[in-house]
């Protein structure tokens, strides 16, 4: 049955409505990134927020009941955006060592085009404020954890990549690159980024390579 014209016109209005309630709902979240950057989580105010977005206070609490639902909704897309980056660099690649040394460089570049979401991210590891949405927020996390041992699995089984106690992995993979990243967002001083990308994705390599 085709559709009539008021109900084709309501479908659109829906979509429309949609569509900016989700553009209201990144600009909140810009601004309360913005002030968690320039004040810190605890020394910003949800006016300091409503000051920044040009949003009403309204419209703030009907997308965040809280400040903290807000700073842990901010800190989720933060989260799932870099491990959509670790996924696609590890769906993208066939060769594990070409997979390893592709994956260290795209993680530092994610945090070279988003540094105040990077330094949030690292900032709020073990937050309590976080425990609003820490169902969340572990479920992201076990879940890239999954993934990555999926991928793991077969490379391990070939005998290209050690075969370690799986916590390690993690760390191995990432763990000085982390390091690095934590110390740059901080002093942002200049660095060739291209060459500690290489440097840091070889040593991951070899970290984790099954001996020859």
């Amino acid at each position: 049955m085709r559709a009539t014209t008021g109900e084709a016109n309501d479908r659109m209005a829906r979509g429309t409505a949609g569509a900016n309630s989700e553009r209201r709902r990144q600009e909140i979240l810009a601004a309360a990134l913005a002030c968690f950057t320039a004040r810190g989580f605890s020394e910003t105010t949800m006016s300091d927020i409503h000051a920044r977005s040009g949003a009403s206070m309204g419209s703030i609490y009907h997308h965040f009941e809280s400040k903290e639902r807000l700073g842990a909704a901010l800190y989720l897309e933060g989260l799932r955006s870099i491990h959509g980056e670790i996924r696609r660099v590890l769906a993208a690649t066939e060769s594990p060592e070409a997979a390893i040394k592709a994956l260290v460089p795209a993680y530092i570049a994610w945090f070279e085009q988003h540094p105040e979401l990077g330094h949030y991210l690292f900032q709020g590891l073990g937050a309590q404020y976080l425990e609003v949405d820490g169902e969340q927020i572990r479920a992201e996390a076990g879940g890239l954890r999954r993934d990555l041992g999926g991928w793991l699995r077969p490379h391990i089984a070939a005998g290209a990549i050690a075969d370690l106690p799986l916590e390690l992995y993690g760390p191995l993979l990432l763990g000085p690159t982390r390091e690095f990243l934590q110390q740059w967002l901080v002093r942002r001083s200049p660095a060739d980024l291209h060459a500690i990308s290489q440097a840091l994705a070889d040593a991951a390599w070899r970290a984790l390579a099954a001996p020859a």
